[in-house]
């Protein structure tokens, strides 16, 4: 995961972070999953309202902003699956974001452009379980292929544990399949240009424990049960 530049003033990003620190929700359903179908696909759109962060529990919330590729505009339906598996690639959720509400034109490049989502994912997995777990957070483009009447994953993007942390963050993007196992030399780049995955992401923890708690929490785990971090 690549840093990006953190938002100022009255940015989009700034307004998401304040939202996320006063509880306030920017999904239609406040209680239970918000399912609804999703154009041709399959799938569904999952999305989980925020859980409070408690005693000894905190939680990450994503703002998947975009995803930048050459052939942006050529995608039926595309929409972001989340998936959080741990390090033996066992799925621990799942959540689907509606499809991209517009496509944007990348200034910077003669072609390419960005599919925007700005859509917020609670993840519902203890931020203390994923550090514990060794889990990632993998962010799979998918689309619907008209000609096989299927939905395809496109690329994909991850975060790994040790790069959670508040703020914007750019990802590389990989070549299909997603690996949720991770292995070594079976994940090559699908980012030719300087075009990536931007999400944000905010920790939620009580104030007396802050961001970092889940980590130290994590460490603690592992020294009891005498298991070395890999």
């Amino acid at each position: 995961v690549g840093g990006g530049g953190g938002g100022g003033g009255d940015s989009p990003s700034s307004n998401w972070r304040a939202m996320m620190a006063e509880g306030r929700e920017d999904m239609p359903s406040p209680t239970g999953a918000m399912a609804s179908p999703l154009g041709n696909h399959e799938e569904q759109v999952i999305l989980y309202p925020a859980k409070q962060p408690s005693k000894g529990k905190s939680y990450l919330s994503l703002r998947v902003h975009k995803v930048g590729l050459k052939d942006y505009d050529e995608y039926v339906e595309p929409f972001i699956s989340v998936v959080v598996c741990d390090k033996r690639g066992r799925v621990l959720e799942t959540q689907n974001t509606p499809v991209a509400y517009k496509r944007e034109k990348a200034d910077h490049l003669e072609r390419g452009g960005y599919l925007v989502f700005d859509q917020t994912v609670h993840l519902q997995t203890q931020l203390e379980h994923i550090y514990e777990g060794n889990s990632g957070i993998f962010f799979e483009l998918k689309h619907w292929k008209d000609g096989k009447k299927k939905t395809s994953c496109r690329c994909w993007a991850l975060v790994e544990r040790d790069e959670i942390e508040d703020g914007e963050h750019s990802m590389e993007l990989y070549k299909k399949p997603a690996d949720y196992r991770r292995r070594k030399g079976k994940i090559t780049l699908f980012s030719v240009k300087k075009l990536f995955c931007h999400i944000e992401m905010y920790v939620k923890a009580l104030p007396s424990e802050g961001p970092a708690y889940a980590k130290r929490a994590s460490a603690v785990t592992f020294r009891k049960k005498g298991l070395k971090k890999k």
